[in-house]
C-alpha cells in the first residue's frame, strides 16, 4: 500500500472491454498516475451495484478519494471517462490539497494549469496568522465542496525576502503591508492578477471577493512604474497604468512601440532607428509644408518593470506598430535590426509615409551605432578574416591538385595491370592443351599453317555421300 497521503482513484466498469477501461489501462501503462493508488472495484456485466467504502457504484465511474483530508470523494463526469486529457485534468486538480504552502515545487500546481484560477494569501511568517489561516482554509473547503463550478486552488505564501520573482510579480516588497490576498487567472495574456479589495480578510469577505471576480467587477492589477515628470521627448516613456490610454485608446496617429529591457544590447540601436525615421518625417514636412511628422509617434516601455493589459510578451526587445483603426491588433517587426529592413517594414504597412533611405543614411547610422574604436577593430578583424580566407583558398587549390595527381597515377596503374593480364593463345595437338610460347606473330601463324597442311595430307578425304535423285558421275 502506498502512503495514506496519496490520493486514491477507484475505478468501476461494467465490462472488461469498454473504451473507458482501455483508456485507463493506457494511463496506467505509463508513469502519469504513479503517485495515485488505483483501486479497481470490480466488473459487473449485468445491472448491479457495488459498495466500496460506503460509496455505491452502479455504472462506469472514476472516483478520487482523499481520506487523509476527510474530504468527500469526487467523481469524474461520466462523459469524460474515455478522454485522457479530462482524466488527467481531473486527477491533477482534485488531488491538490485544499491549501498549498507555496514553494518552488508547489508553484507549478498553482500556475501549471491544474486549474485556471488560483488564490494566494501572503503572510508574515513571524506574525500571528492563526485566525486568518483558519478562515482561508474554511473558504478552500467551501470552494471544493460547494463551489465546484469555480474551482480555485488556494495557496499560502509565508513571505520570503529572497524570492525576488514573486515579490516583483505581486509588487510586495515590505512585510509591514501583509497580509495581502490575490486571485490569479491563467489566460492567453499570461498570468493575470486581481487584488483583494475589502477591508478585512475572513471567510465571508473572501467569498464576496470571488463573486466580484466572477462578475468581472474587480480591476486587473498591473505592475507599473510612475509616470515621468518630463515626457516631451521624441520617444515617449510609457508605463503600465497609462498604456491603454496613451496607445490603445488614442485615435490620433500611428504608434511604434518598443518593448524593451534597457540592459539589452539592441536598446541603443532601436532608439537610433526611431530617430532616423523621425528625421526623415521632419524633412518631408519641411519640404512639403505638411504635417508628416504627426503621422507616426514613438513610444518606449520597460517590460521588466511594467505590465500591459491585453498583451503578453515572451521576448525582449519587441517592436510593434499600432495603426489607427487597428490598435488592438498590432503588427510585429521581426526582421534584422537594420535601417533597410526597418524602413521597408514601415513602408509596407504605412505606404503613405513614403520613407526613403539613402546610402549616406546607412553609413551615418553605422558610424553612430559603433564607436570609432569599434569600427577600427571591425576593419582590422575584416582584414585578418580576408587573409585567412585567401590562405584557405590557396590550401584548397593545392589539395585539389594533389587529388588530381593521385587520380591520374591510379588510372595509369590500372591500365598497366589490365595489359599484363591479357589471355595468351592456346595450341591444340590432340592432347592436353598447351600454352603457346611468346614468339612473334608471323612465325606462329606459319607454324599453324604447316600443321594444318600435314593433317590434311595424313588423313584421306572422306567420300561425300551421293545426293538423292542426283545422277552418278563416276563413270
Amino acid at each position: 500500500m502506498k502512503s495514506d497521503k496519496n490520493p486514491k482513484l477507484v475505478a468501476f466498469y461494467t465490462s472488461d472491454s469498454t473504451n473507458e477501461i482501455n483508456v485507463l489501462k493506457e494511463l496506467l501503462a505509463g508513469d502519469t498516475l504513479q503517485n495515485f493508488e488505483i483501486h479497481k472495484v470490480g466488473l459487473c456485466l449485468e445491472d448491479c451495484e457495488v459498495t466500496f467504502q460506503n460509496l455505491t457504484f452502479s455504472r462506469n465511474s472514476l472516483t478520487l478519494f482523499r481520506e487523509y483530508e476527510e474530504v468527500e470523494p469526487v467523481a469524474l463526469k461520466r462523459k469524460s471517462l474515455d478522454d485522457i486529457t479530462d482524466i488527467l485534468e481531473f486527477v491533477n486538480k482534485e488531488s491538490v490539497p485544499p491549501v498549498l504552502e507555496l514553494d518552488e515545487v508547489n508553484i507549478t500546481k498553482l500556475f501549471g494549469g491544474y486549474a485556471n484560477n488560483g488564490m494566494i494569501l501572503f503572510v508574515d511568517p513571524k506574525a500571528d496568522n492563526q485566525q486568518i489561516l483558519k478562515d482561508f482554509e474554511e473558504h478552500a473547503l467551501l470552494n471544493r465542496k460547494e463551489l465546484y463550478y469555480e474551482r480555485i486552488i488556494h495557496a499560502v505564501f509565508p513571505f520570503d525576502e529572497e524570492w525576488e520573482e514573486i515579490k516583483t510579480f505581486f509588487s510586495i516588497y515590505q512585510k509591514t503591508k501583509l497580509p495581502k490576498l490575490f486571485i490569479t487567472q491563467l489566460s492567453n495574456e499570461g498570468i493575470l492578477k486581481f487584488e483583494f479589495n475589502k477591508e478585512k480578510i475572513n471567510t465571508e469577505t473572501i467569498q464576496e471577493f470571488v463573486e466580484d471576480f466572477r462578475k468581472k467587477n474587480v480591476e486587473r492589477m498591473l505592475i507599473s512604474e510612475e509616470e515621468p515628470e518630463d515626457n516631451t521627448g521624441l520617444i515617449k516613456q510609457l508605463v503600465g497604468k497609462t498604456f491603454q490610454k496613451e496607445i490603445v485608446y488614442s485615435k490620433e496617429s500611428h504608434v511604434v512601440v518598443f518593448y524593451e529591457d534597457s540592459e539589452d544590447k539592441d536598446f541603443k540601436t532601436t532608439i537610433k532607428l526611431f530617430e532616423l525615421v523621425n528625421s526623415q518625417l521632419q524633412k518631408q514636412a519641411a519640404d512639403s509644408s505638411s504635417e508628416a511628422q504627426t503621422k507616426l509617434k514613438f513610444g518606449q516601455i520597460n517590460m521588466i518593470k511594467n505590465e500591459v493589459q491585453y498583451r503578453s510578451f515572451m521576448k525582449y526587445p519587441q517592436i510593434l506598430l499600432y495603426m489607427k483603426g487597428k490598435k488592438t491588433r498590432p503588427t510585429e517587426f521581426d526582421l534584422p535590426l537594420t535601417p533597410k529592413a526597418f524602413f521597408a517594414w514601415l513602408n509596407s504597412n504605412l505606404p503613405e509615409l513614403e520613407l526613403k533611405l539613402t546610402d549616406m543614411d546607412e553609413v551615418n547610422f553605422i558610424q553612430e551605432k559603433y564607436s570609432q574604436q569599434e569600427l577600427q577593430e571591425f576593419e582590422k578583424n575584416k582584414e585578418i578574416l580576408n587573409e585567412q580566407e585567401e590562405k584557405l583558398r590557396l590550401e584548397l587549390i593545392k589539395i585539389a591538385e594533389l587529388e588530381e595527381k593521385k587520380k591520374e597515377a591510379l588510372r595509369q596503374a590500372q591500365e598497366a595491370q589490365a595489359e599484363s593480364e591479357e589471355p595468351q593463345p592456346v595450341l591444340s595437338l590432340g592432347g592436353p592443351s598447351v600454352s603457346a610460347p611468346q614468339v612473334d606473330a608471323a612465325p606462329v601463324a606459319t607454324e599453324e599453317a604447316t600443321i594444318n597442311k600435314t593433317e590434311a595430307t595424313a588423313k584421306p578425304a572422306r567420300k561425300q555421300p551421293k545426293k538423292k535423285h542426283e545422277p552418278n558421275t563416276d563413270l
